[in-house]
């Protein structure tokens, strides 16, 4: 957090999903924090969720969790916060490179059926 482009990338995001809530039925947080297990909360960079009202600190999967990468995370970081996020039961967790903007979804156990796009 707290560098230009992942700021950028975090900010364009947000304005995306935003501007789709009434259409798509959905709306969206950054920064929210999502209890990913019993000891365990995780902070995402952006959430989307069913359209409705939503509790303080997340305890049901939102839709889809997007990770965009900062300097100093490492492959191992990234692969237990989407396996965190995929254990609670959410079905998509993006993870975006903020220096090329391409990403990847991770939608089934790490692994086993990732999509890389740009």
């Amino acid at each position: 957090m707290g560098k230009w482009e992942h700021a950028r990338v975090q900010w364009l995001l947000a304005a995306w999903f935003f501007a789709h809530e009434k259409q798509w039925g959905i709306t969206g947080s950054t920064e929210q924090r999502v209890q990913v297990s019993e000891g365990r909360v995780r902070v995402p960079d952006l959430v989307v969720l069913a359209a409705g009202p939503q509790p303080d600190v997340l305890i049901a999967p939102p839709l889809l969790v997007i990770e965009i990468l900062s300097p100093d995370d490492t492959y191992s970081d990234t692969q237990e916060r989407a396996q965190d996020y995929r254990g609670m039961g959410v079905e998509t967790v993006w993870i975006i490179d903020p220096k090329t903007r391409s990403g990847e979804r991770v939608r089934e156990a790490i692994g086993s059926n990732r999509r890389a796009w740009k």
